[in-house]
């Protein structure tokens, strides 16, 4: 291989004792892909996003052969998702654009459609900075965050913005489970929103009026607010409480963040940029422990545990 060539793989990996079945291999056309590689949700497809602002398609079957390159954005490509059903692929870059494209029209070699330009099916530009994440949600929805701290909810079908989230930092990180958004931050906070409270507010604020069951819900939720932190002291704190909470602990910025399910136990695992990892109780949001990252130990491969967050 040239010097600097650069490969790409995909790999089954069945066990830890069995070797893992290579599938897919290639050398990639642009070495610095901004966005990473990701794989069509059927397993038929690889995507990869790069610094030049260019996406690359490549069947992950037979002889593996590259599909099509299209221009996405004017700057590198940051981020890339599938929609829940697989059908769309979204794409988001440091442009501050969020694009959605239709896989058939990725893939679609017959005639003058695998020559002809490439135009999304529709762009939001909501973003002023770029956009650092994108997370998939339910019934086709999409949620995007960036540097201007704004969280973006898109419905893909119908092509509208469903509803636009404020946090005081900017957004490194995002992740979802059952109706409710993990947001990782530059300074380090990690902020958890309710959609179906935050629903409620805003239908309120518009004039409607709640039905009996959504006004016991939102009373409940607000109730569980107050008894963690404490009732707030000013209107919009209150508003704010009821669907956005803040999880304290990291001093250095929030780089990934992953929700885990072990049998009935919920957890939120958070990493910063340290390396530090903190592993947090969903319910209580208290930090359960801290990993401290191997560099800064004294040869242990696992963190040592300190005294949980304050969460207050």
């Amino acid at each position: 291989a040239k010097k600097g060539d650069t490969y790409a793989m995909l790999l089954s990996i069945r066990s830890a004792t069995s070797p893992p079945i290579l599938h897919w291999k290639c050398r990639l056309p642009e070495a610095d892909l901004t966005a990473g590689l990701s794989s069509s949700p059927c397993g038929h497809y690889v995507v990869g996003g790069g610094a030049s602002g260019t996406c690359f398609v490549w069947s992950s079957v037979g002889n593996g052969s590259m599909l099509r390159t299209f221009k996405a954005h004017y700057r590198a490509v940051t981020c890339l998702a599938w929609s829940d059903c697989g059908r769309y692929l979204v794409t988001a870059g440091a442009d501050g654009m969020v694009h959605l494209y239709l896989l058939m029209e990725l893939v679609d070699q017959t005639g003058r459609n695998s020559k002809r330009a490439l135009t999304p099916l529709h762009t939001w530009s909501f973003h002023h900075f770029p956009v650092t994440c994108l997370t998939t949600m339910d019934s086709g929805r999409m949620a995007s965050g960036a540097e201007d701290g704004h969280v973006v909810i898109m419905e893909l079908f119908s092509k509208k913005t469903v509803a636009t989230i404020k946090v005081p930092d900017g957004i490194t990180c995002m992740t979802y489970n059952d109706n409710r958004l993990f947001v990782g931050t530059i300074s380090g906070t990690i902020f958890s929103m309710d959609l179906d409270a935050y629903a409620m507010h805003e239908t309120e604020k518009q004039g409607a009026t709640l039905s009996q069951a959504e006004r016991k819900r939102q009373e409940e939720y607000l109730s569980e607010q107050e008894r963690i932190f404490g009732k707030p002291s000013d209107k919009d704190g209150a508003t704010t409480r009821l669907f956005r909470s803040e999880w304290i602990g990291h001093d250095r910025s929030v780089s990934a963040i992953a929700y885990l399910v072990e049998g009935n136990e919920h957890r939120l695992v958070s990493g910063d940029q340290r390396g530090e990892l903190r592993i947090w109780d969903i319910e209580s949001r208290i930090c359960l422990r801290v990993v401290q990252p191997w560099s800064q130990s004294t040869g242990a491969t696992t963190g040592v545990a300190k005294k949980p967050a304050n969460n207050t």
